[in-house]
């Protein structure tokens, strides 16, 4: 009788701990993928910064066009391609 006794105690202690894991790897995922996300936010943020900046030079450029040499009009031109 005492091998039937502890059993029952030994399977809730392993559905306890196995549920304490569940619970800590859900936990985990959860907080990496917040993370991603917002790693993700900052990275799309740059990214469009990065554009506007590239936007804003060229059209500067266009608008001072007239002031570039030769050389500088044939690289701008192939920087339009």
């Amino acid at each position: 009788m005492s091998s039937r006794s502890t059993k029952p105690g030994f399977i809730m202690a392993e559905a306890i701990i196995g549920t304490s894991l569940f619970c800590v790897g859900l936990t985990f995922f959860l907080e990496q993928n917040c993370f991603l996300k917002s790693k993700i936010e900052q990275t799309n943020l740059a990214v469009t910064q990065s554009e506007k900046d590239v936007n804003l030079s060229f059209q500067l450029l266009n608008k001072h066009s007239a002031k570039i040499t030769a050389a500088g009009q044939e690289l701008l031109k192939q920087v339009e391609k």
